[in-house]
Parts: structure tokens; sequence; C-alpha cells
């Protein structure tokens, strides 16, 4: 029997919000076509065959209505959702915790996967419905480095297995090694909440849809204890830290954009597992959170950065003038003055 690859990137084509117009999917620049011999009709080495500009402007414009759109629509239906509970919210709730940080090297042994992190070759080369510029090159179109899904390593990877690790076909682990490893995450901070009747998982990672139900189905095994009131749970990834994606072991060996993602081998997944299930035995008693007393919580989220170029807008109206055109008299107010109206 072939196993299946309910990946989150599936689960994303699957579940698309309507809003979401194909037209906002804007195309990459690609490379062109390696010739064996340049000549004066053959395009140049290394050429990148540029995007229309107009089509990109097209495209950005339509991803931006596309964001108010899904914006608009979650918004909504959060708001709904809300309203919906009417009488069966409680101001008393019931609250839990266990937090734990996993030494991804130190501890690699005796938590299951690989001591030393390495890169793979299939997530160069891009997810089905967002793949890079490199996807499927080959130098000179003949020799494969592995920037493609589903080309996993046949020969002995050792701990990594079916991964190909970054140029792993012209110098084995050396690259990784010496260049790579070193800057991968050491570290996974993990934790485990209980909210009334409803767990969640927290990890610093992307789990895929099989291995996130895994991780649950351990969550609540190990919740089944006398007197324990979880009957749901969830996992929360991207949270203290990025440590990439978590996939199945199965995943992991058809080395698709996923599962060439797991820095640590085809055992990552199994141990956060591990991981989740010790915390939501260990999780705290009597945490009760008091009517009426949830404090505010104090965000910074740093200075404003622009992501994309602001779209034009149209010239501003001159100093001293309204939209429509019309002069207004400056007004500064002075001590013991009237204060200025702002309105007719």
């Amino acid at each position: 029997m072939s196993a299946s690859r309910p990946t989150s990137s599936s689960l994303r084509r699957r579940r698309r919000f309507p809003g979401w117009p194909s037209q906002s999917r804007c195309a990459l620049p690609v490379l062109a076509p390696w010739p064996l011999l340049d000549g004066p009709f053959t395009k140049p080495l290394w050429q990148w065959r540029p995007v229309d500009p107009a089509y990109i402007a097209s495209c950005i414009h339509a991803a931006r209505l596309a964001v108010d759109a899904i914006g608009n629509g979650l918004g909504n239906e959060a708001i709904n959702l809300f309203e919906s509970l009417g009488g069966s919210l409680d101001s008393r709730l019931e609250l839990a915790r266990a937090f734990s940080t996993l030494a991804l090297r130190a501890d690699a042994e005796s938590l299951g996967i690989c001591s030393e992190p390495a890169a793979g070759m299939a997530q160069f080369g891009g997810a089905d419905d967002a793949p890079t510029r490199i996807n499927r090159w080959k130098p000179l179109g003949l020799w494969s480095l592995g920037l493609e899904q589903g080309v996993p390593n046949r020969k002995d990877g050792g701990c990594h297995g079916a991964k190909r690790q970054l140029l792993g076909t012209l110098f084995g682990s050396l690259p990784n090694r010496w260049v790579v490893a070193k800057k991968l995450p050491a570290f996974a901070q993990l934790g485990v909440l209980r909210i009334g009747n409803r767990l969640i998982g927290v990890i610093p990672a992307e789990a895929t849809t099989t291995a996130g139900s895994r991780m649950r189905a351990l969550m609540l095994a190990a919740a089944h204890q006398p007197g324990s009131a979880a009957d749901t749970a969830l996992i929360l990834g991207l949270a203290n830290g990025y440590v990439g994606y978590v996939t199945t072991s199965e995943e992991y060996a058809a080395q698709y954009y996923e599962g060439g993602l797991p820095i640590y081998g085809p055992g990552e997944a199994a141990m956060f597992g591990r991981a989740l299930a010790g915390l939501t035995a260990a999780l705290s008693t009597g945490d009760v959170l008091p009517p009426g007393s949830s404090p505010t919580l104090k965000l910074d989220p740093g200075a404003p950065r622009a992501i994309l170029r602001p779209e034009r807008a149209a010239a501003p109206a001159p100093a001293g003038s309204t939209e429509s055109g019309a002069r207004v008299t400056p007004c500064t107010p002075t001590t013991g003055s009237a204060p200025c109206r702002t309105g007719p």
C-alpha cells in the first residue's frame, strides 16, 4: 500500500479561501535553458527570463484586494462564532500549563533524532504551489542535484536516511557540516496548555496534517487520567522559534518539499509527540482564573516596516486647501484665545 501524503500545503490547496483569486498567484522569473555551447543565436548562460512588469503590478494589486477580502471574511466569522456562544460562556476558567526546552544536539540520542542538523535539497526546489527559480535545475541539463520533489536519497544517508543533503551529490556531508549545521537551531521550546477542556500543544515548527494528528492523539492519551477534564487537543505551531516543518517518517521518506525540511531527521515528529505527551501528563493543577481578573497584555510589535511598496495614490492637495480645492485660513491658537475650529 502506498503511503498518502496529506501535507500542510495540500491541505491549504483543499481549503483555500474562495476570495483568493488565481491571478494573485504571481509567477516567478525562470532560468533560461542552459545551452551546451554559447553562441550568437543562443541565450547567455545564467540568464533569468524576467516576468512582465505590468503583469507583476496587476498581480500585486489582485493580491491586495484578496488580502482585504480574506481579512474581512475571517473577522466576520470570528464575530459570528463569538456571538453564537451566547449564554454558554463562563467567567470561571480552569487553567493548567507545563513547559520544557529540548537540547536537540546535546540530547539527540535520547530524543531519537540526528545529532547534526542538515538542510535537504528538496526544500530549495519549493513546494507544488510555490516552486523556486531553481526548481528541477541541473548543471548543463545533465546532473541531478536533487532540486526537486519526490527524489529521495537511494544511498546510505546515515541518520538522515532519504534526505539529500545540501550539495551532497557533489561534496557529501561537508557543505552541510562546514557551512549550514552551525547556523541551524539547537534548542526547541515546547509547552502544553489546558484551557477548560481543551489542550493546546505549542511547538516551534509547522507540522503536516498527519504529524499533527498523531501528536494530538498522544496528548489526549496522556490526559486520560482520573479527574482530567480534557477531551480536545490541537497543535499551535510557529511558536517560540522555528525549526522547520515536521513530518511523519513516511512523509520524510518520500522527500517532497515538506519532507526535505525536518533538519534533525525522520524522528522529529515522534520526538515532539513524546515530549508533548510527557508535558500533558505533568500539567499543573489548581490554576483558576478569577472572574474579571484577566491582566492586560503589553505587546511590543516593533517598528513599522513596509513589506510591499504602497500603490501610487493621487497627488495630495496643496497646503491650506481642502479636497474640493477651496482655500482655508490657517489657524494658530494663542494663549487666551478660542480653540481652532475643525468644522463649519
